[in-house]
C-alpha cells in the first residue's frame, strides 16, 4: 500500500465529504477511492469514515487521524517543494483561534502576516473560551491569558494592560457621573461574567487610598469584549474594559473613562500566543509565532544568523528569517465560534497600565533549528 497516496485520498473524501467528488478532484476512479480507504482502515485495524447511502462523516478516530494527515501531508508538500525547487516559504493552511476582543487589530495581523508569508492560507475562528479548547482543531491561538506549562500548549506572552472603566456620554447625561470609587456602585454594571468575582472591584486614588467595591448585579452580561463595549458605546451602562478595547472610543468621545486617576487593581490582562507543545512544529505555525511575537515588540528584526543557524536574539522572539516583504491579495476566512480566549495590548494616553512586560523565560525555539511536523 502506498499510504502517503492513501492518506491523501482519505483527506480529499474527509473535506469533500464525497468518495465520488474526492474521486473527480483527484482525477482518478470511484473504484480507486473506496479501495485506498479500505486498505487504510485495514492497515489501521479501525474505521475512519462512516458511509451511508446519503452522506460520508468521519469517525472519532477518523477526525482524530484527518489531523495528523493534514500535518504531515502539508509538511512533506513543503519539504519537497524546497528539495526541488529551491523554495523553503512555508505554506499551507494555519488554523488560527482567536479571541473576539482583537478587532480591528487582528485584521491589521492576518494583513501583516499575508503580505510576508503569500503562501500560507488563514482560517480564523473568533471565540472567548479557554485556550485547552485549541485542542487538534487549531494550530494556534491568540488568548487573554497568561497560560501554564504542562497542559500540551506552548506559549508565548506578547502583552498585557490594565483595564479602565468607561460608559457613553449619553448614560452620563442621564446619571451622575462619578466623582470617588463609592458613587460607582450606584451606576448600571455591564459585565462578561456573572460570577461574584467580576463583581468585587479593588480601586487605588492618587492619594494611595484603597477601595472594596461590591459592585450590584449586571443589568447586561455577555461573553465577549466587543458585545460588551458596544453595549458600553450605546448607553447601556458602565464597564470595566481592556484599554486596548477601548482607546479608540475614547479617543473619538464615543466613550468617557470615569475616574482617570484612579487605578484599577487586580485588572491586568495579558495575550499570549499559544499553539500545541510538540517536539516538531510545522513550518507555517512557527512562521506565525515569530511574525506575532515580531508584532508585539518582543522580538528584534534582526531575524537568524545565517552562518551560525541561530537567532540573532535567544532571549527575545524571533522576528523571522529575514524574508522581504511582498504583497499579496488577503486569503483568509475568518468565522466565529465559542473557542478561545480573549486578549489586550497597546496602552491608551489615559491609561494606568504599566509598561509591557517580557517574560523572563527564553524563547523554546532558541536552538536555532527548523523544525518541522
Amino acid at each position: 500500500m502506498n499510504q502517503i497516496q492513501a492518506m491523501r485520498v482519505f483527506t480529499r473524501v474527509a473535506e469533500t465529504q464525497s468518495f465520488r467528488r474526492a474521486a473527480q478532484q483527484l482525477n482518478v476512479s470511484n473504484a480507486l477511492v473506496t479501495r485506498s480507504i479500505a486498505t487504510l482502515e485495514a492497515h489501521l485495524n479501525t474505521r475512519l469514515i462512516n458511509r451511508t447511502t446519503r452522506n460520508v462523516s468521519l469517525t472519532e478516530a477518523g477526525y482524530v487521524y484527518l489531523q495528523g494527515c493534514r500535518r504531515l501531508l502539508e509538511e512533506l508538500d513543503f519539504i519537497e517543494a524546497t528539495v526541488v525547487n529551491g523554495d523553503d516559504e512555508p505554506r499551507g493552511t494555519l488554523r488560527v483561534a482567536a479571541s473576539t476582543s482583537l478587532g480591528d487589530e487582528l485584521i491589521g495581523l492576518v494583513e501583516g502576516f499575508r503580505q510576508r508569508h503569500g503562501r500560507i492560507r488563514l482560517h480564523v475562528t473568533l471565540g472567548d473560551q479557554a485556550v485547552d479548547a485549541l485542542g487538534d482543531n487549531y494550530d494556534v491561538g491568540l488568548v487573554q491569558a497568561a497560560v501554564a506549562p504542562g497542559n500540551g500548549l506552548s506559549s508565548q506572552i506578547l502583552s498585557s494592560c490594565a483595564s479602565v472603566i468607561v460608559a457613553s456620554p449619553n448614560y452620563l447625561l442621564e446619571h451622575v457621573a462619578p466623582q470617588a470609587p463609592n458613587d460607582l456602585p450606584a451606576l448600571s454594571l455591564l459585565a462578561q461574567s456573572h460570577s461574584d468575582r467580576s463583581r468585587l472591584w479593588r480601586l487605588r486614588d492618587a492619594h494611595g487610598a484603597e477601595y472594596q467595591l461590591a459592585m450590584p448585579e449586571p443589568v447586561y452580561v455577555v461573553n465577549s469584549a466587543q458585545m460588551l463595549r458596544a453595549a458600553a458605546v450605546g448607553g447601556m451602562g458602565i464597564a470595566l474594559l481592556p484599554q486596548r478595547v477601548v482607546e479608540r472610543d475614547v479617543a473619538s468621545g464615543r466613550l468617557v473613562q470615569l475616574l482617570p486617576d484612579c487605578e484599577i487593581l487586580e485588572s491586568k490582562t495579558t495575550l499570549s500566543v499559544v499553539y500545541p507543545e510538540r517536539q516538531y512544529m510545522a513550518a507555517k505555525t512557527r512562521a506565525f509565532v515569530e511574525f506575532v511575537c515580531a508584532r508585539y515588540g518582543q522580538a528584534d528584526d534582526r531575524g537568524y544568523d545565517a552562518e551560525q543557524g541561530t537567532p540573532a536574539s535567544q532571549q527575545q522572539c524571533n522576528a523571522g528569517r529575514g524574508m522581504p516583504e511582498r504583497q499579496h491579495p488577503a486569503d483568509a476566512m475568518v468565522t466565529r465560534d465559542n473557542v478561545s480566549g480573549s486578549a489586550s495590548s497597546t496602552k491608551s494616553p489615559h491609561a494606568t497600565a504599566q509598561p509591557a512586560s517580557r517574560p523572563a523565560a527564553p524563547w523554546p525555539f532558541s536552538t536555532g533549528e527548523w523544525r518541522v511536523s
